[in-house]
């Protein structure tokens, strides 16, 4: 898809940063700037279920790639794969039918006994939730391979979220719905960009983002400028990879498949905990993998988790410089979020080697096969 022109400043924000913000004044009688209508308007349709049109805050373009994407993902699995998938879904769903009081007292814990009530009044509406995911579109592969994202979410992906949210609508989404009601402003920018302050409820520190038109919508500098690498992470991400790859998540699921039985065979508490402790441990692993981005041919990709500052990243992307195959060839393409900075790094022959040498990392999980590190960021 070609990039659409963005509208807007052509200087980037600083990402993360707080500073004092001064709201532009707007008179009762002046209509808000459209970026403005646009973040409350998407808001107030996630709280109200009404998810096709909180979806039409993306671009159509950006719609169109989700769609590709997944379509794309979906020619590319094998049907015994697919088979396999849904196989493990039924039974895993089996054991939330009939193993609810053992998986509750299981968890159950003097400090999580609130939650764990909680769990347990929303459990029925929970697994009832996927077992209409089981018979969706995204159970079936032909339908998954001309699946429309923003049709899915006015049928299906609507429907999930009123049961979710319970009888009266609101009540188990209660701290979900505080977190849709910020303070949207347009604030005052010397050099003509868009800013909005953005604030939560009930705090007075805003966010100042900028805001850029494509396709006639409103959205942020970041996103319009990270779209292409996010597209491409998400494309590589839901690979289901070569016929060898796809065979190693079949044995992969016959063992989970098999962990299930068990599961289901179990009449104690014990026996429940002896199966499901490990195959939770195995699960978390998995989808940690999973998560991570796969790195090119030639190099890799790093997740490093943590609030880095500005300085901070710029220092990071000169050490990896350094201690990539060749500094004067180094290639890198960086995103950043609040918590976390995906980097993409190249030429890099070794992973396990570079991963030995990084010098700001802890907590460090390496896939030589996937070309990914995982780390969480500590000051060198």
């Amino acid at each position: 898809m070609a990039e659409a022109p963005i509208r807007g400043g052509s200087a980037n924000p600083r990402r993360g940063a707080m500073v004092e913000r001064v709201p532009v004044p707007t008179p009762s009688d002046v209509e808000p700037h459209p970026a403005v209508t646009a973040v409350q308007s998407t808001l107030a349709a996630v709280r109200d279920g009404r998810l096709a049109e909180a979806y039409d805050f993306l671009p159509p373009g950006f719609q169109s790639d989700v769609d590709q994407i997944i379509q794309e993902a979906a020619a590319q699995v094998e049907p015994e794969l697919w088979q396999a998938v849904a196989r493990t879904a039924h039974k895993g769903l089996q054991v939330l039918q009939e193993k609810k009081p053992l998986i509750l007292e299981s968890l159950n814990q003097p400090e999580r006994e609130a939650s764990i009530e909680q769990l347990a009044a929303a459990w029925d509406d929970l697994v009832a939730s996927l077992a209409e995911l089981e018979t969706s579109e995204l159970a079936d592969l032909e339908q998954l391979r001309r699946l429309n994202s923003r049709q899915w979410l006015a049928t299906t992906g609507s429907s999930l979220f009123q049961r979710l949210r319970g009888p009266e609508g609101a009540e188990s989404l209660n701290p979900l719905a505080a977190m849709l009601e910020p303070s949207v402003t347009e604030a005052a920018s010397p050099d003509g960009r868009l800013m909005l302050a953005i604030a939560p409820p009930g705090h007075e520190e805003n966010d100042l983002v900028e805001f850029v038109q494509i396709e006639n919508r409103w959205i942020p500098r970041s996103l319009a400028e990270g779209w292409p690498v996010t597209r491409e992470a998400w494309r590589r991400r839901l690979s289901p990879g070569d016929r060898e790859s796809q065979q190693r998540v079949i044995a992969a699921l016959t063992e989970i498949e098999a962990s299930f039985d068990q599961l289901l065979a179990a009449t104690t508490v014990e026996e429940f905990q002896t199966v499901a402790v490990p195959l939770v441990v195995k699960s978390l692993q998995a989808f940690n993998r999973w998560q991570q981005p796969a790195g090119p041919p030639d190099g890799v990709s790093l997740t490093i988790r943590g609030n880095l500052s500005d300085d901070q990243q710029t220092r990071l992307l000169a050490d990896l410089e350094q201690l990539s195959d060749d500094a004067a060839r180094c290639v890198y393409t960086a995103t950043s979020s609040s918590d976390r900075m995906v980097i993409s790094l190249r030429p890099v022959s070794d992973v396990e080697k570079l991963a030995a040498r990084l010098p700001f990392a802890s907590d460090v999980q390496v896939d030589p096969v996937g070309r990914s590190i995982s780390l969480t960021f500590r000051q060198p």
